[in-house]
C-alpha cells in the first residue's frame, strides 16, 4: 500500500536545477535512507514532502498521516542528545503511518543511540530518514535514495550495499569512458591521416616518371583517389560526431601526506605517558584512569556518554594539567568546534598559511572538504558554520604536529566528506586522539579504543576481559537456576534471587 508518491518532481533555485526524480514511492513498512553531499537538497526534499516547501514542479501525494522531526539547529551543549531523542520520542507517540527524520543521530552518544534504535524498532509504519551515520543506516534502512549530480537514484538494501553498487557503477563508468577515449583517439588519428594523405596526393612520388605522373594526373586518376580519401576522412569525422560520450569519471582525490617536519621525526618514541589519576572539572570528579600512553603514530579513540568528561580530558592533556610525562618538543594540533584557530578577515587559503605540505596536497585536501579552487579567496567571515568546521579541520591536519587531538570532527560533515577525512587520517604519519560518536568513523581511523565506563577510563581489552567474565558468570548462574528449578526443596525466594542476578547481568551486555 502506497504511503507517499512523488511524480516528476523538479526543484530549482535561481533557474538552476537542484535535483529531479521521475518517481519516488514509499510503501507501508518501507525504511528509506536519504543520502547525498551537503547542499544536494536532502532537507529540502523532506520539506517538500511535508508541505513546508511548495516551490517545485511535479506532484507529491501523501496518502497517509505523517510526523516530521527536523534537524535541531542549535541544541544546547549540555543536553543536545536528550533534546534530539525527546523530539523523536514525542513523534513516535503519535499514531502516524509515516515518520520523517532529519539527522536523528546528531548529538546522540552511544547510550541515546541504542535507545533510539530500540524505540524505532517498535514503530510499525514507514520511515524516511536523513543521516550521515553509516552504521545507523546499515542497521535500519532497506532502501537508499541517493541525490547525486542533480538526480535522485534508488538502490535496494542498506548503506553498505548502496556503496558497493555505487563502486561498481564508478568502475563501469571508468571502463566505458576509457573505451570511448580509445575509440575516439583511434578514429581521430585515422581521419587526420587520411586527410593528410589526400592533401599530398598530387605530389610526385619517387620512382614515378614525369611523363607517367602527367598522364595519370591528366586522366583524373589522382584526383579521384584524393577525393575518395577526403570523403572517407569526412565519414570518419561524422562517426566521431555520432559517438555517445559517457559521463566523465569522478576525480580521484587520494594522496599521501608528505612526511616533513616534526611529524616524521622520532620513530616509536613516547609522546605522552600519564600517571594514574582522575579528571576533574570545578572540583567535581568525572572519571579515573590507571594510566594513558601515546606513542608516535598511535591512532587512539576515546568514547563515552555525553558530559562524561571527554573534552575536559583532552584539554587537560593539551595544557599538561595531568601528572605524567610529556615529550619536551611535543607539538599538539587541536580541533574543537569553537573556530578559535580561524581569522574571519582572512581568506580560506590565507587561513591555512605556510605549511610543510606540497601545494597540491593542500588544494586536494581543501577540495575534498568542499573548498574548490574558485573559493580560495573567500573571507572566512562569509562561510557557514559547517564550512568553518571543515576549514578548521583542514588547518589542523595540514599543520606540523606530533599529535592531533580531534574532538567530534565529524559534526556537520556529510558522508563523502567523512570518508575523505577517514582517508586523510589513515595516511597521517603522526599520532591521533579522536573523540567521535560515529562508530564507523572510529573503527576506520583508530586501532586502540578507550571507553569511559562507570566513571573509569578503560581500554577495549579491559572491557573484553570484563565481558568474558560476565559471560562465565551468566553460564554459572544459569546452571544454578536450572538446578534450583529441578530441586523440589528449593525455595521460591532462592529461585527469584538467582533469576534477578541473571537478568541484571544480561542487561549489562544488552
Amino acid at each position: 500500500m502506497e504511503v507517499l508518491k512523488c511524480s516528476n518532481i523538479v526543484k530549482a533555485f535561481d533557474g538552476q536545477v537542484l535535483f529531479q526524480a521521475p518517481e519516488l514511492i514509499v510503501n507501508q513498512g518501507d525504511w528509506i535512507g536519504l543520502v547525498g553531499s551537503n547542499g544536494s537538497g536532502k532537507s529540502t526534499l523532506l520539506k517538500m514532502i511535508v508541505g513546508e516547501d511548495r516551490d517545485y514542479r511535479g506532484r507529491i501525494t501523501r496518502k497517509k498521516t505523517f510526523a516530521y522531526v527536523p534537524q535541531l539547529k542549535e541544541p544546547s551543549k549540555a543536553s543536545g542528545g536528550e533534546e534530539a531523542f525527546g523530539a523523536i520520542r514525542e513523534a513516535l507517540s503519535w499514531p502516524v503511518d509515516l515518520l520523517i527524520l532529519d539527522e536523528p543521530t546528531s548529538n546522540l552518544d552511544a547510550g541515546h543511540l541504542a535507545r533510539l534504535l530500540e524505540a524505532l524498532s517498535q514503530f510499525p509504519g514507514a520511515v524516511i530518514l536523513v543521516s550521515h551515520d553509516r552504521a545507523f543506516l546499515d542497521q535500519t534502512v532497506q532502501q537508499i535514495w541517493a541525490i547525486d549530480q542533480g538526480q535522485i537514484s534508488i538502490y535496494p538494501g542498506n548503506y553498505s550495499k548502496y556503496k558497493a553498487e555505487k563502486q561498481k557503477e564508478v568502475e563501469r563508468q571508468a571502463a566505458a569512458y576509457a573505451g570511448y577515449k580509445n575509440k575516439l583517439d583511434r578514429l581521430e588519428k585515422e581521419a587526420q591521416g587520411r586527410m593528410e594523405r589526400a592533401k599530398h596526393f598530387k605530389k610526385k612520388k619517387k620512382g614515378v616518371s614525369d611523363a607517367d605522373f602527367k598522364v595519370k594526373g591528366y586522366t583524373g586518376r589522382y584526383d579521384g583517389q584524393q577525393k575518395a580519401l577526403a570523403r572517407s576522412a569526412k565519414a570518419l569525422e561524422k562517426r566521431i560526431d555520432r559517438l555517445e560520450k559517457p559521463p566523465v569519471p569522478q576525480e580521484d582525490r587520494s594522496f599521501q601526506f608528505k612526511e616533513l617536519g616534526p611529524v616524521a621525526k622520532g620513530g616509536a618514541r613516547t609522546l605522552v605517558n600519564l600517571q594514574a589519576g582522575s579528571v576533574q572539572a570545578g572540583g567535581r570528579p568525572l572519571f579515573a584512569f590507571s594510566g594513558f600512553r601515546i606513542q608516535a603514530g598511535d591512532k587512539v579513540s576515546v568514547t563515552g556518554p555525553n558530559k562524561a568528561g571527554k573534552t575536559t580530558f583532552l584539554r587537560q592533556i593539551i595544557n599538561h594539567d595531568l601528572a605524567g610525562y610529556y615529550a619536551d618538543d611535543l607539538r599538539i594540533g587541536y580541533f574543537a568546534q569553537d573556530f578559535t584557530v580561524l581569522d574571519g578577515k582572512k581568506s580560506i587559503r590565507d587561513n591555512i598559511g605556510l605549511v610543510e605540505q606540497p601545494e597540491t596536497v593542500v588544494r586536494t585536501l581543501l577540495a575534498a572538504l568542499g573548498f574548490k579552487g574558485y573559493k580560495m579567496k573567500t573571507p572566512v567571515a562569509q562561510l557557514s558554520g559547517g564550512e568553518r568546521v571543515r576549514l578548521s579541520i583542514a588547518k589542523v591536519l595540514l599543520g606540523s604536529y606530533h599529535l592531533l587531538i580531534l574532538d567530534e570532527p565529524t559534526n556537520y560533515l556529510d558522508i563523502p566528506t567523512r570518508e575523505a577525512l577517514e582517508h586523510f587520517i589513515q595516511g597521517y604519519p603522526g599520532a591521533v586522539i579522536l573523540v567521535s560518536h560515529d562508530h564507523a568513523f572510529v573503527q576506520a581511523t583508530t586501532d586502540r579504543h578507550y571507553f569511559i565506563d562507570r566513571e573509569r577510563l578503560v581500554s577495549s581489552a579491559y572491557l573484553g576481559k570484563k565481558k568474558r567474565a560476565r559471560e562465565d558468570q551468566v553460564l554459572l548462574l544459569q546452571f544454578q537456576l536450572d538446578r534450583l528449578m529441578m530441586d523440589e526443596r528449593a525455595s521460591l525466594a532462592a529461585i527469584r534471587q538467582v533469576q534477578r542476578e541473571l537478568d541484571d547481568l544480561k542487561k549489562m551486555d544488552g
